[in-house]
């Protein structure tokens, strides 16, 4: 596995003169869980290359390629663009909004990486859902992170109630105090929405209890029935001096998840993160793919474009109805036993007694 080639690797290097390694010389990253998503994903690929028909339902990205004006932009920066070196914060084109706040990163990925390592050391505490992307857990845990797993409420979302729970627990225990908190709205993979009262009074709660709140929002774009013209941001309820760091991608509403390419708005007036994540981002990887960038520019200013995204969209709205009503007649949709799927492309279903052991 690759766990073993890790620890050989690491027992080859540390023992030098000859000694063994210990087992207390072991990293954090020695036991990291794989993310069984990409496990499956390379398993399929070797099978499709064989020959096989796959159905591909194991990873979360949309059927379609990025628009055709994004494929134009590739094509010309490949003959008039040197496609060299970028800052390691992005070119400044994509980050208009705010240069000082904005930081493009190569895919959400290596967002979740420099904002974990800037914002909390080996040790601390950081609050995630029970039921949310793993990969929060695994990096977290390769940085020396401890988690606490907050419970969905019966709406399958995390709010103010849930995390002051589990903050005036640990105080009344005497347990190590929570220092982050991330979220995903839409959520993955419940597809459950943090409506804009929600998302204040997660602010407020994280504010007041001084907890560096990361909202997760890289399937923002993709909601359905009325949450559509009123979809909620973090980036709303900046009403003190830890708002919400926002991280967020290409991959998902812009249909670019190869093209590995996302972005982090920064909270105002912490000219310090924003120092440590510059740095980092240097470090580890130089820059966001030059070419990826330039093309990303197409997305903007562009009404064809996000007409032809919001199509895209009514289409998964098309596909959820099925599924939904589909649940409905094998008589699965009870209380509790489908999330909401009001955002994102997925539906998380409890099959219960009704799942199959035998299933393939």
């Amino acid at each position: 596995s690759n766990v073993n080639l890790v620890e050989i690797s690491l027992s080859a290097r540390r023992s030098g003169g000859g000694g063994e390694v210990s087992s207390s010389a072991r990293t954090s990253v020695d036991v990291v869980p794989s993310f069984k998503v990409m496990d499956m994903v390379a398993r399929a690929n070797e099978l499709d290359e064989k020959g096989e028909s796959i159905c591909h339902l194991e990873v979360g990205q949309p059927v379609q390629a990025a628009p055709p004006q994004v494929l134009e932009a590739a094509k010309n920066a490949l003959v008039e663009d040197r496609l060299g070196y970028t800052s390691a914060l992005g070119i400044s084109e994509l980050r208009k909004f705010d240069p000082s706040r904005i930081v493009v990163v190569t895919g959400s990925s290596a967002g979740f990486l420099l904002v974990f390592t800037a914002a909390f050391d080996p040790g601390d505490v950081v609050a995630i859902p029970t039921t949310c992307y793993p990969c929060y857990r695994n990096i977290l845990g390769a940085l020396g992170v401890g988690t606490a797993n907050l419970p969905l409420n019966e709406e399958f979302k995390i709010t103010a109630k849930e995390l002051m729970e589990e903050v005036e627990r640990r105080r009344e225990e005497g347990e190590e105090r929570i220092k982050g908190l991330i979220l995903s709205s839409p959520g993955n993979p419940t597809g459950a929405c943090l409506n804009k009262e929600e998302i204040y009074e997660l602010c407020e709660v994280c504010e007041r209890e001084g907890i560096r709140f990361i909202s997760d929002e890289i399937y923002h774009g993709i909601v359905y029935g009325s949450l559509k013209n009123n979809e909620a941001t973090a980036l709303g309820c900046e009403s003190g001096r830890r708002s919400a760091i926002v991280i967020n991608s290409f991959s998902k509403y812009q249909c670019m998840t190869g093209w590995r390419l996302g972005w982090c708005v920064l909270p105002a007036g912490d000219p310090g993160l924003a120092d440590a994540i510059n740095r980092l981002a240097q470090n580890v990887y130089i820059n966001a793919p030059s070419l990826s960038q330039r093309a990303a520019l197409a997305l903007f200013d562009d009404e064809e474009v996000t007409k032809e995204l919001d199509a895209r969209v009514e289409e998964y709205g098309k596909s959820r109805e099925v599924v939904l009503r589909t649940l409905q007649e094998l008589g699965l949709d009870g209380k509790g036993r489908v999330a909401p799927a009001e955002g994102a492309f997925y539906v998380y279903v409890d099959l219960g007694e009704d799942a199959r052991g035998d299933a393939p």
